[in-house]
């Protein structure tokens, strides 16, 4: 259910500690339930918390790393500072025998990867339960955390759909005060989802979370990682590294169901440059699931519309006024020009330029083209 690996922190087996069994109390306050799962840094136990009578997700550290108690810990306080629904919530740290621990909500049910794998979900589906992550990426960011390690493994899905993030082990302040846990020259992360900064050793920031976040989305949309073709599995991390950072995107399949505007958020987000990906997390969600209330096409909708009435009334004009002293042909042209000019053309394509869509430019160009055959016809008329 929970994934207690820290990349960059292998522990040799003979360093772990043996499994804790069931019902044994740590800190006369721990009861142990079950392991949930064991990492390079420690193991997660379903727990009881006697003193709050209720279930926790303990997560123990057996490192003998000097700096691995400091890593548990910073992770607590990383989470302590959050209080949103789509991140997991810390309940306790401390030391508990010799053991540096930290008590979090348990979560019941199962990861963002293991519900890909199983559940074959749609692609709607699958945006939403991306979308409600992001949200817990935002509500990170907003407390200055940059989480560094985001994948499928790393979000919690419960019975009840739920969604939230978890394992902040790597994270780190960008408020200007470090946690002390990494600095530059230190590569830390899962490779096939870190950024091109962070593959290059330099600090991550909120965009790199961007970036692992629509590798981690694109590759459960199109089942193909954004640069990496084939298996990635006998690749060393550095072979993954030097694809993220000079390959060349993998396009998604032709059958594909996603809508372009979901393409288009995320190659975005995948830009190598973190100055080129979205404003923040919010600005790509917002993209990925738009509110229907503030759709941004009205504008380009009403421009055409006003056009076309234009035209309209021309024609109107035209089938009712025609002067005897002139052509038919001529009034009408005359009449056609006053509505639909290379003035009302250039007002149109700035409308749609503002939209800011990528497409803006085709539909100006679809729009047009509508409207010349529009005239032409009433000038027939």
């Amino acid at each position: 259910m929970l994934d207690p690996t820290t990349p960059g922190v292998s522990l040799p087996a003979s360093e772990r500690r043996p499994e804790l069994p069931k019902g044994r109390v740590l800190g006369e306050r721990y009861e142990i339930i079950k392991l949930l799962g064991r990492g390079g840094m420690g193991a997660v136990y379903a727990a009881h918390d006697h003193k709050l009578d209720r279930q926790v997700a303990l997560k123990l550290l057996h490192s003998t790393r000097s700096d691995a108690p400091e890593r548990l810990v910073s992770e607590a306080k990383a989470l302590a500072r959050l209080s949103d629904s789509h991140v997991v919530a810390i309940y306790d740290a401390g030391d508990l025998d010799g053991q540096v621990f930290i008590a979090m909500q348990l979560v019941d049910g199962e990861d963002l990867a293991s519900a890909l794998a199983r559940r074959r979900p749609t692609v709607a589906q699958i945006i939403s339960w991306f979308a409600d992550a992001g949200r817990g990426l935002a509500a990170a960011h907003a407390a200055h955390l940059v989480h560094r390690d985001f994948k499928p493994s790393n979000v919690l899905i419960d019975r009840n759909g739920n969604v939230a993030v978890t394992d902040f082990g790597l994270a780190r302040t960008t408020s200007g005060t470090a946690t002390g846990l990494t600095g530059m020259g230190v590569m830390l992360g899962t490779p096939a989802y870190m950024s091109p900064e962070q593959h290059t050793m330099q600090p991550a920031g909120e965009a790199s979370d961007q970036f692992s976040f629509c590798v981690a989305l694109w590759e459960s949309l199109f089942q193909q990682h954004p640069y990496i073709q084939g298996d990635r599995g006998s690749m060393s991390p550095y072979e993954i590294g030097y694809q993220i950072f000079d390959g060349a995107l993998v396009p998604p399949p032709p059958t594909t169901r996603v809508s372009r505007r979901v393409i288009e958020a995320l190659t975005r987000g995948l830009q190598r440059d973190p100055a080129k990906r979205w404003p923040s997390m919010t600005a790509l969600v917002a993209e990925l699931q738009p509110d229907p209330r503030k759709r941004t096409v009205w504008p380009i909708v009403m421009s055409a519309g006003l056009a076309a009435a234009a035209l309209g009334g021309a024609a109107v004009w035209i089938l009712t006024h025609a002067s005897d002293s002139q052509s038919c042909d001529a009034e009408a042209s005359s009449r056609v020009r006053a509505a639909w000019s290379p003035d009302a053309w250039t007002t149109v394509r700035e409308h749609f330029s503002k939209a800011g869509r990528t497409y803006g430019d085709a539909a100006a160009r679809q729009v047009s083209s509508a409207l010349d055959a529009y005239a032409a016809h009433w000038v027939r008329l």
